[in-house]
C-alpha cells in the first residue's frame, strides 16, 4: 500500500513539474497571439449569429450587446466594401451591428471568418497600451426571401486588438481577457472568388 502511495505521488509530481515546464516555455508573446485568434473567430461566430435570420431576435440582441463588449468602445470602425463599387462605408460597430441584424430579418446573410493570420508583433502605442493586428478572410453572402443566393464577396481585412495590461502583467501572462479588446476593422482588398492564393494555412505569423 505505501509502495502504490509513493508510485502515485512520483507519477503526480513528475506530470505537475512537467506541465509547469511546458507552461513556461511558451512565451507571452504566442499566448497574446493564440488569444487573439480565439477572440477573432468568436467575433466571427457572433457576427455569423447576428447575421442568421433563423436566429430569435432576443438572442440576437443578446449576441449584439456581447460583441459590442468586445471593442474598446462604440465608436470603434467596421469598413465594409463592395465587389462591385471601388467606395468602401464606415460604420461605428453598433451601427454596423444593428444594420447586420435588420437585413438578416428580411434577407439571409451568411458571414464567416475563414481565416486568422497574426499579421505584426506586439507594439506598444502612443498611450501606453499594447497593439497586435491581425489579418482575416470574411466570406459574406446574401440570399433573398427564396432562399437564392444573390450577392457573395470575399474580402481580406485587418483588425486592431489593443492590451491595455501594463507590460510587467503581459510579460508574466497575468494580464485578464477583460484587459484585450478589438479596435477598428477597416477593408485591405475584396475579391470575386476564393482562390488558392486568397486562402492561405492558419495560425501563421505573416512577415
Amino acid at each position: 500500500m505505501k509502495l502504490l502511495f509513493f508510485t502515485f505521488y512520483v507519477f503526480l509530481t513528475c506530470n505537475l513539474h512537467s506541465q509547469q515546464s511546458n507552461n513556461e516555455e511558451i512565451s507571452y508573446e504566442d499566448i497574446l497571439k493564440n488569444k487573439a485568434r480565439e477572440m477573432t473567430k468568436e467575433l466571427g461566430r457572433n457576427f455569423s449569429i447576428i447575421a442568421n435570420k433563423n436566429v430569435k431576435k432576443e438572442v440576437k440582441e443578446r449576441i449584439l450587446f456581447e460583441t459590442t463588449s468586445l471593442f474598446l468602445n462604440d465608436q470603434c470602425k467596421i469598413e465594409v466594401s463592395s465587389k462591385y463599387r471601388p467606395e468602401t462605408n464606415i460604420f461605428p460597430i453598433r451601427e454596423y451591428l444593428l444594420r447586420l441584424m435588420h437585413l438578416s430579418a428580411s434577407n439571409g446573410v451568411y458571414i464567416e471568418f475563414k481565416n486568422v493570420f497574426v499579421d505584426k508583433d506586439i507594439e506598444q502605442t502612443n498611450d501606453g497600451s499594447y497593439k497586435v493586428a491581425l489579418r482575416i478572410i470574411q466570406i459574406f453572402k446574401k440570399f433573398d426571401s427564396n432562399n437564392k443566393l444573390i450577392y457573395d464577396d470575399i474580402t481580406e481585412k485587418s483588425i486592431e486588438l489593443f492590451i491595455t495590461a501594463s507590460f510587467s502583467e503581459i510579460q508574466n501572462k497575468k494580464f485578464d481577457v477583460n484587459s484585450i479588446k478589438f479596435g477598428n476593422m477597416i477593408v485591405l482588398e475584396t475579391y470575386n472568388k476564393i482562390n488558392k492564393n486568397t486562402i492561405k494555412n492558419e495560425n501563421v505569423t505573416r512577415p
